[in-house]
C-alpha cells in the first residue's frame, strides 16, 4: 500500500503460480482514499477504482472451457484466457477479454457485474472470433451460478450442424477436430 501526495492511496497485488490445472498471472491495483484500505472494514474497498489484469493458461483447453461453464467441449490443446477489468469496484467494471483455445477463439468488450445476492455476470456488447472453424460475432451474456446461463445473439456465415448437434446432446462430433463430450 502506497500513499500518494493527493490524499489517495494505492494498493497493489500480484499473484503468479499454479492453481490446480491452471497457470495464473494476475495483477490487481486499487486507488482510493486511504481509509478505503482499512483492514477492519473491507466494504470500504467498494469506494476504490480498480484495474485487474489476468492471464490464465491450461495445457488442456477443455479444462479452461469447463471453468467458463462450457463443460461439453473437450479439447486437449493448450488454452489461454486473458482479462482486463477496470472501474469502480462497487459498480460495473469495464471488461476486455480474449479466449484462445483449440475449438474457440474469441475476443470481446463488455461489462462485469457483481450484484449483491445475484450471481456474477458478464455482458459482452461485442465479441468476434471463431468457434469450430466458423467465424462468429455478436452479443453475449454469461450468468455464473450453480449452472452457467448463456443468452445472446450469435451471427455466422457458416454453421457446422453435426458439431452443434453433438455438442447439445453431449455426443462425439463426426469429425477429426475437437471431440464434444460430457
Amino acid at each position: 500500500l502506497q500513499n500518494s501526495a493527493a490524499g489517495k492511496a494505492i494498493g497493489k497485488l500480484d499473484l503468479n503460480g499454479r492453481i490446480g490445472a491452471f497457470r495464473v498471472n494476475v495483477t490487481a491495483g486499487a486507488t482510493g482514499k486511504p481509509e478505503a484500505f482499512d483492514v477492519t472494514d473491507l466494504r470500504a474497498l467498494t469506494e476504490t477504482d480498480v484495474r485487474l489484469d489476468g492471464q490464465f493458461d491450461a495445457d488442456d483447453s477443455g479444462t479452461l472451457l469447463a471453468l467458463l461453464g462450457f463443460n461439453r467441449i473437450a479439447d486437449k490443446r493448450p488454452g489461454r484466457l486473458t482479462v482486463v477489468a477496470q472501474g469502480p469496484l462497487g459498480r460495473d467494471l469495464q471488461l476486455d477479454g480474449k479466449l484462445a483455445t483449440g475449438p474457440v477463439e474469441a475476443d470481446g468488450k463488455g461489462t462485469l457485474r457483481f450484484a449483491a445476492g445475484q450471481p456474477a455476470s458478464v455482458s459482452f456488447d461485442r465479441f468476434a472470433g471463431r468457434i469450430g472453424g466458423s467465424a462468429v460475432q455478436g452479443q453475449l451474456v454469461l450468468r455464473f451460478g450453480a449452472v452457467t446461463q448463456v443468452d445472446g445473439t450469435i451471427e455466422t456465415d457458416t454453421l457446422d450442424a453435426p458439431a452443434i448437434i453433438a455438442a447439445s446432446v453431449g455426443a462425439s462430433a463426426p469429425r477429426s477436430e475437437p471431440v464434444w463430450s460430457e
